[in-house]
């Protein structure tokens, strides 16, 4: 067998591998199904204790589908080309558990996505490089981080003195990567995949199971069946504007009790599955934004602030607060109360309170 012919087979088992895994990709909660056996009249009454849905609950969403495979592993936070460019390509982030947005250098924004049950996911990319504020926000999911190269003067020396996992798929994990003949320039070509990322796991040597303090759910969840009670306005029309030129629209969906977005004026489309993005939770963060001495890259203060939380065609403001490099993220409203957030996923936008964030019925 030639050279040729093992890439010919190596390439078409990626594929079927990428389509199989894209019809798995699940973020809403399945309803129980309607061939189960009516419940007796002779049988005691109900508990009035809230009854837990089967299944395994993701600690990203409070959704009860995560996998058994996937149950005490690792997340992953994969960096995600958000140039305007790549836009069209954009692949897997219908299929995330928590989407962070936050300002790069020039006005836009970079993604970072995270799965909690990665061997689930399709395509994924165009992967980008890593910043700094993106390695604290994966360390406080003690996630792997994906990116492919990053900032040489802060970002890149902040993940070797933290000790950061970190999976560089345009250096040393390059085999958990795959080029994208998609017309586009060579940088936005590099794609990666979930069963990519789980082989090079198996590979690596890299704590798989997720440490004790980060096994509980990241918010403090409704379960899927109810509705956390926001005491804000309506919000049905979500306006999040990082610069004059990036920026996105939330229209509430009563049907599906999401928002699906747009950006930048368009549908946000998940080229892998043609999909519109559809958004459960939003939240808007509001921090300090400045340079590094640099005068070049963007410094994205991670201490405290307020912000706004949607969901469900509501809003109420709250406060935030992460702190330390691994520290979780912690959320609660304005008038320093618990936060219930609904089950589902969630797009964290975090910039400075210049930027608009605005919202009507």
């Amino acid at each position: 067998m030639n050279i040729r012919t093992v890439k010919k087979i190596a390439l078409s088992l990626l594929l079927i591998t990428l389509i199989f895994s894209s019809v798995s990709c699940k973020k809403e909660q399945e309803p129980p199904s309607s061939s189960e056996p009516a419940v007796s009249s002779s049988e005691p009454a109900p508990s009035s204790e809230p009854q837990l849905p089967k299944g395994n609950i993701n600690p990203l969403t409070g959704l009860y589908d995560l996998s058994d495979s996937a149950v005490g592993m690792r997340p992953f936070a994969v960096m995600i080309n958000n140039v305007s460019a790549a836009q069209a390509v954009q692949s897997g982030l219908s299929c995330a558990d928590i989407v962070y947005e936050a300002l790069v250098e020039g006005g836009i924004t970079r993604l970072m996505a995270l799965f909690g049950d990665p061997a689930e996911a399709g395509e994924l990319g165009s992967v980008r490089s890593a910043r700094y504020v993106y390695t604290d926000l994966a360390a406080g999911h003690d996630a792997i981080y994906v990116h492919a190269g990053g900032d040489p003067v802060y970002a890149m020396p902040h993940v070797s003195e933290t000790g950061l996992d970190a999976f560089n798929i345009d250096d040393k994990y390059s085999y958990a990567s795959h080029r994208v003949d998609n017309g586009l320039p060579y940088e936005h070509r590099l794609f990666t995949s979930g069963a990519e990322l789980m082989d090079a796991l198996e590979k690596s040597g890299v704590q798989k199971e997720i440490a004790d303090e980060y096994k509980s759910p990241v918010f403090d969840f409704a379960l899927p069946d109810e509705s956390a009670k926001l005491s804000g306005g309506k919000a049905e029309n979500v306006h999040v504007a990082f610069s004059d030129y990036y920026y996105s629209d939330y229209v509430y969906d009563p049907a599906g009790k999401n928002y699906l977005k747009s950006q930048n004026g368009q549908p946000h489309i998940d080229h892998f599955n043609d999909k519109q993005l559809s958004v459960k939770n939003i939240f808007v963060l509001f921090t300090d934004v400045g340079f590094y001495p640099d005068n070049l890259h963007l410094k994205i203060g991670l201490d405290s602030g307020t912000g706004y939380y949607y969901s469900e065609g509501n809003e109420v403001e709250i406060l935030w607060e992460k702190g330390g490099y691994d520290d979780r993220l912690k959320l609660k409203k304005a008038d320093g109360s618990p936060l219930t957030v609904n089950a589902g996923n969630s797009w964290i936008s975090l910039g400075p309170e210049s930027h608009s964030a605005s919202f009507s019925d």
